[in-house]
């Protein structure tokens, strides 16, 4: 009842679909409330992070896998409380396919980091996985 999906909720929110989700299973079969670690260690992100796979497969970076953006140690996928996955800390990092003189393909949007975004990170702004996030 606490991790039914409702849209409301943060993005890193566990949520699961309690009709797809083993729904005839009690959920303390496969998971212990006091320690929430998964009863089986996922191969694919998409594993956990269900709704931002569904954004992010209709948005223009569908085609790029996570770890491209994303350090995710594999420690954090048997205690994703404790090992967090990275984000880019750098300005540089976007900038590498969207800085004006960047090599990447002419379809890529591009912007000037010099005046655009005042020193914040571009994902402070923009978020990546949206359809919308150009």
């Amino acid at each position: 009842m606490c991790h039914g999906y409702n849209a409301s909720r943060p993005s890193g929110f566990p949520q699961i679909d309690p009709v797809a989700h083993n729904p005839t299973v009690p959920c303390m079969t496969c998971h212990d409330p006091h320690a929430p670690e998964p009863p089986v260690i996922p191969g694919a992100c998409r594993a956990c992070h269900g709704q931002i796979a569904s954004q992010k497969a209709v948005s223009h970076h569908a085609t790029l896998p996570c770890f491209t953006c994303h350090e995710a140690p594999d420690e954090h996928k048997a205690t994703p409380r404790l090992v967090r996955p990275g984000k880019p800390d750098t300005r540089d990092f976007c900038g590498g396919c969207h800085a004006e003189a960047a090599a990447s393909p002419s379809h890529i949007p591009r912007i000037d980091m010099s005046t655009h975004g005042d020193g914040y990170l571009c994902w402070q702004c923009h978020y990546p996985h949206h359809p919308e996030a150009e």
